[in-house]
């Protein structure tokens, strides 16, 4: 069976569209879009990724960054992260670097803005 899972991403930074980018480069089960072309997430918070199964079970933040780790080869570190007190350390990093998105594109001197991504 060919899983395919939808990666819907903020469109208002270039880390996310950086981190799209990436993760649509190794290939894989994964295809990717910008939350603006998803009205059903108008919603939720503009700060969280979203990996949509190919079941339609809703994966967000923490959670779905460790559900692509676990599809890209990085299983054995996604359960590793995703045990006390590592989870409770990766959620709080999930939101200070959502919270602060924005900065991190202009560090890392990556586009104020997203596009479609590369796939």
């Amino acid at each position: 069976m060919n899983e395919r899972h939808m990666l819907i991403f903020d469109a208002d930074c270039g880390f996310c569209q950086w981190s799209a980018d990436r993760l649509m480069a190794r290939g894989g089960p994964f295809e990717a879009s910008p939350n603006s072309l998803h009205p059903e997430f108008k919603d939720r918070s503009s700060r969280e990724v979203i990996v949509r199964l190919s079941s339609g079970v809703e994966l967000g933040g923490a959670d779905a960054v460790l559900f692509v780790l676990s599809k890209t080869g990085w299983g054995w570190f996604g359960v590793l992260l995703g045990k006390p007190p590592f989870i409770w350390l990766l959620r709080a990093g999930y939101w200070i670097i959502a919270r602060n998105r924005q900065l991190i594109s202009r560090m890392l001197r990556l586009p104020a803005s997203c596009s479609v991504p590369k796939s």
